[in-house]
């Protein structure tokens, strides 16, 4: 069942997990300059007028202990070294101290009693792509300094944003730390630490934010600001958000310029380690001006790396080694567990058999896909691939979303949702169709982009969507909202509410509403009751054995272990394993 909601509150979107631990530390050096400038007295005009800075071999006071650099730096043209301050982007950062080199530079704070988040707000001095630094957390045990953390800090791309490293400590005692030997040099603006709270960090609701094609916020440098406000907010309400979708084209033109502008925003979500996942659009893809003529993706792998991405426990795997281009992952809250890949571009065959390898490993999942093109503005399947792509055959075979359905998708009980963007219309489509196996799949095409350039959509500007699934209740939302004005699209077909959904919940009944009769095939006994005949599949429908049954029957040990679907002949007859 789908219901439209027409009004909704913004606070439901907005709404944080509140925390109840207090700050036990903050400094920051740009808001307490005048007094930092009291430790660091000896300020020399540098670089042609454009920085003061004093090199701090050691330096004490009270219990901090500083090796490296203060100042007002001014890191060279486009490098943008005074950042806004990620959590409002009205302040700017001028004041920081600089972590020089690996060797011996670092910040040693005051003693501290049981400290849970410990946040971290800088800056990479080095703005290219594939240019991240890691920096370490280190506890003081005796006279020795022990690594507690490694935390890497992305590149900033010449972008004028702040990250903002989070990690939870969790130390329930007394602790000395520091922040030690950056592999290249980090400009550290503020420090904050809360105190330790056991229930911390706590499990995350189910909140999906979608992030519609957003080409034509950067192919325009006075809409950039566009462009950054959805990261921004989604790194505000980072401890309410499960996972983040990005669905393709996220650059206009497949540029250097564009790539950068986008990776320094998308960044934003790396310090609160929010679980990002992308997939390339036809824009994203090919050589030169041209898009998807072939399916070369090196501006976004070398933008938005693997190596960044794969060492996060979320992050199940690709299907190229060393390319970003399709993956999955997986995240889970409760009995309820979901299987979520991104999808290339009118996915060649071979990417899609390569799902089907990782779907029958994940039998009580529920699978979302990502991918830029599916459904279409007429809440029909896409058909035809118009990009010179779409001439390849065999595994290299470019599917269209009906394609996509009849190889993929329909086959399985646990698909749930599709996700698309790609086509424009009026930003929004949506299908619900069921599958070989009776389950229903929820498909969205959602596209905002226009919204930009003051055609048909001129309302939505910087709109998204969030989906919050309730699988207690076999209920979800999804709601259009745009962070930049604060803003929700109250108009029909873009906000849903859908019930009687059946999430599949890996405890011992299966599913919250079985839909055939599914079993872990450990034991090997079926009691029907009656007479009949008795078929058992494997999920994907192929059959694998069938028998007449008097009421009992032993399945063959050559069917293996795994989950089944098993079918009576009798249809709504009853099956139990014994």
């Amino acid at each position: 069942m789908k219901r439209i909601l027409l009004y909704i509150s913004i606070s439901i979107l907005l709404t944080n997990q509140a925390y109840t631990a207090q700050t036990i530390l903050d400094i920051d050096f740009t808001r307490d300059s005048v007094s930092w400038k009291t430790v660091f007295p000896d300020l020399t005009l540098t670089n042609g007028q454009k920085e003061f800075s004093m090199k701090a071999d050691v330096v004490t006071s009270g219990e901090w202990v500083f090796n490296g650099t203060f100042g007002r730096f001014d890191a060279g043209s486009g490098t943008m070294a005074q950042p806004a301050y990620v959590e409002d982007f009205k302040k700017f950062r001028r004041y920081a101290f600089r972590l020089d080199n690996m060797e011996n530079s670092y910040i040693e704070l005051p003693t501290l009693e049981n400290v849970g988040r410990f946040t971290v707000f800088c800056k990479n001095e080095n703005g290219y792509a594939n240019s991240e630094l890691a920096f370490f957390i280190q506890q003081q045990v005796g006279d020795s300094w022990v690594n507690l953390r490694t935390v890497f800090v992305p590149p900033h791309h010449n972008q004028n944003y702040e990250l903002q490293m989070e990690e939870f400590l969790n130390i329930n005692s007394a602790v000395k730390l520091r922040l030690f030997g950056p592999t290249r040099k980090l400009h550290v603006y503020q420090i904050r630490v809360k105190s330790y709270d056991a229930s911390e960090p706590k499990e995350k609701p189910l909140k999906i934010i979608i992030l519609p094609d957003a080409q034509s916020y950067l192919k325009q440098a006075a809409l950039n600001h566009v462009y950054v406000s959805q990261p921004a907010w989604i790194n505000q309400i980072a401890d309410s958000v499960k996972f983040v979708l990005n669905l393709g084209d996220i650059t206009d033109d497949n540029s250097h310029d564009q790539w950068s502008k986008a990776a320094g925003a998308l960044n934003l979500l790396e310090g609160k380690k929010v679980p990002f996942t992308f997939c390339a659009g036809n824009h994203d893809m090919g050589t030169g001006a041209k898009f998807a003529d072939t399916r070369s993706t090196n501006l976004m792998n070398n933008y938005l790396p693997l190596e960044r991405y794969q060492r996060h426990d979320y992050f199940g795997g690709v299907f190229e080694p060393g390319k970003i281009d399709n993956t999955w992952h997986v995240f889970s809250r409760g009995d309820y567990k979901f299987l979520l890949f991104s999808m290339e571009y009118a996915p060649r065959t071979k990417v899609l058999n390569w799902a089907k390898t990782i779907i029958e490993k994940h039998p009580k999942h529920n699978i979302i896909i990502n991918t830029h093109s599916y459904l279409s503005d007429n809440n029909e399947l896409r058909t035809g691939v118009s990009q010179e792509i779409g001439n390849h055959t065999g595994g290299n075979f470019a599917n269209d979303g009906l394609r996509m359905w009849e190889k993929l998708v329909k086959l399985y009980p646990n698909f749930l949702f599709v996700f698309n963007g790609h086509v424009m219309g009026d930003g929004t489509g949506y299908k619900v169709s069921t599958g070989d196996n009776g389950n229903k799949v929820y498909q969205f095409l959602s596209n905002y982009q226009a919204g930009v350039e003051g055609l048909t959509q001129a309302e939505k500007n910087g709109m998204l969507r969030v989906l919050d699934l309730y699988p207690e209740q076999k209920a979800f939302r999804i709601t259009a909202y745009s962070p930049f004005y604060d803003g929700i699209l109250n108009k029909p077909d873009h906000n849903f509410y859908y019930t009687n959904v059946d999430f599949i919940k890996d405890d011992a009944s299966g599913t919250t509403t079985p839909r055939e009769n599914i079993f872990a095939l450990e034991g090997r006994t079926l009691i029907t009751g009656r007479p009949t005949d008795i078929y058992v599949y494997n999920l994907t429908g192929i059959l694998l054995y069938s028998c007449n049954s008097a009421g009992e029957t032993t399945l063959p040990s050559n069917i293996g272990n795994g989950l089944f679907i098993v079918k009576s002949a009798l249809g709504n007859q009853k099956i139990m394993l014994k």
